[in-house]
């Protein structure tokens, strides 16, 4: 059911279709990309690398929460939907247990008594849930899924953990990129609004003639009153006095 072995990894098989994925991972980790991006090519090549898969979906949890960020395959965000809303299925269990969860006929498989018959009434028969985790941080799971029974097999369960170890480190290194893209830009604000706010404080000493302390309460209560955020007061002050200065 597997493609012929063409190399291995430690010592395990790495079919064609995995191999030409771990490639194209290989090439994408050394670009800048933000965290959605990543796990949508993550979807992607994982349809490509497990034989016999319909459908690929990242779940990733944030404080525990999880989430499919992106879906390969019109149905997957339907299945997953109903694991969350039910708080069981596969990809739940792959998180929780940090294991690989195969199964390769959805209707012999009574392990999710509510989540079963659901799912085969979306059409799904097979799937494999992979963790996806970083040195011992858990970040979701990688789910596989197939419209066929018999099809996702023990070789496509070694397949998808393969692919998963390798996309973990991807979406680790996306996440911290992400999230450091996101600091920056909220200390450029920040510091942006201190600025402004500063610039506020001068031109009511110079009006005022008082000291520092005493323009930045006034700052404030101008953005209590007004009940606007004391940066859209500073601002507004700041506006004003080119307005006036530049007559």
């Amino acid at each position: 059911m597997a493609d012929t072995d063409d190399a291995n990894l430690d010592g395990r098989a790495v079919t064609p279709g995995l191999s030409e994925s771990l490639m194209a991972l290989g090439r994408f980790v050394l670009s800048e990309q933000s965290l959605t991006e990543s796990l949508q090519r993550v979807a992607e090549l994982s349809l490509r690398a497990v034989y016999g898969a319909d459908g690929a979906g990242v779940t990733w949890v944030v404080a525990g929460k999880p989430t499919t960020v992106i879906a390969a395959g019109d149905f997957v965000r339907r299945i997953d939907e109903i694991q969350y809303t039910l708080a069981e299925g596969p990809c739940l269990e792959a998180h929780d247990t940090q294991q690989m969860v195969l199964c390769e006929n959805l209707e012999d498989d009574f392990r999710w008594p509510r989540f079963t018959p659901a799912a085969l009434g979306h059409g799904l028969r097979g799937v494999v849930a992979v963790p996806l985790a970083v040195r011992g941080t858990r970040l979701g799971a990688l789910n596989v899924y197939s419209l066929q029974a018999w099809v996702l097999d023990e070789a496509a369960g070694e397949t998808a953990e393969l692919f998963a170890e390798q996309a973990s480190i991807v979406l680790a290194n996306a996440d911290a990129f992400t999230r450091a893209q996101e600091t920056a830009v909220s200390l450029g604000d920040a510091l942006t609004s201190r600025a402004v706010i500063d610039m506020a404080k001068g031109i009511i000493m110079a009006r005022e003639g008082c000291d520092p302390d005493t323009a930045f309460n006034q700052l404030k209560r101008l953005s209590q009153a007004s009940q606007r955020k004391l940066r859209v007061v500073a601002q507004s002050l700041v506006d004003d006095a080119k307005t006036y200065g530049g007559e």
